[in-house]
């Protein structure tokens, strides 16, 4: 059974799944300038449709919704599994996002799916299945890292030379973190000197090369290969 309102209404301030509540589309800008058109329950799943109307820009409105509840409210870009999203990008005149996070009161995640035109936006609130999550990486193995800057060039390392055949690859045993992702360290070392000649940190999923500065004990990104 839907309950539905329509006709001016207030703004809602929150949204409900459950215990767990959350702040509505349009609390969090200090100059909002939209309407709520039609608001719908559905009594049997407990899924909440809200629609506004008169927004000067629907993305925009959107994208700054999105933005505090990431940084603010924990609420992250999901997808249906709630497997965690990259941020879509917000250039279209029309799209879609969905965000949520663990529900505290139950199990489950709190999911808030926003539509959006050019000048409206829908919101359906909804209780998800299972948990937030990062999605899966496929690994490289250490062999593989060691190879990757065997390909590279000296430059790409900012390294003196012409070939890295000048260099011995040595990677330590474990992993280090860098900026939350686990990463290869591997020491390159002048082969006729036996001396380091620069460190590396690669991330697991072979996306991320950094070179690490030993007397600053600070690193810098390099581009992977």
């Amino acid at each position: 059974m839907m309950l539905a309102g329509c006709g001016a209404q207030p703004l809602p301030t929150t949204y409900e799944v459950g215990q767990d509540t959350l702040p509505a589309f349009g609390t969090t800008e200090e100059q909002f300038q939209g309407k709520i058109a039609d608001t719908q329950t559905d009594e049997e799943t407990g899924v909440s449709n809200y629609t506004y109307t008169e927004l000067v820009s629907g993305v925009q409105a959107v994208k700054t919704y999105v933005d505090v509840m990431d940084t603010e409210y924990g609420c992250q870009v999901i997808d249906q599994e709630g497997v965690i999203q990259e941020t879509p990008d917000f250039s279209q005149a029309e799209g879609e996002v969905l965000i949520g996070k663990n529900l505290e009161s139950e199990e489950g995640i709190f999911q808030l799916n926003l539509q959006w035109t050019e000048n409206t936006c829908e919101v359906v609130v909804s209780k998800g299945e299972g948990q937030v999550s990062q999605a899966k990486v496929e690994s490289i193995s250490m062999e593989e890292a060691v190879d990757m800057l065997q390909k590279a060039s000296p430059q790409e390392l900012d390294l003196p030379g012409e070939s890295m055949e000048d260099y011995v690859i040595c990677a330590d045993e474990g992993y280090v973190m860098v900026d939350g992702q686990a990463s290869f360290r591997m020491n390159v070392y002048d082969r006729s000197t036996r001396t380091i000649s620069g460190t590396y940190l690669l991330t697991l999923d072979g996306q991320h090369l950094y070179q690490l500065d030993r007397k600053e004990n600070s690193i810098r990104q390099l581009s992977a290969s």
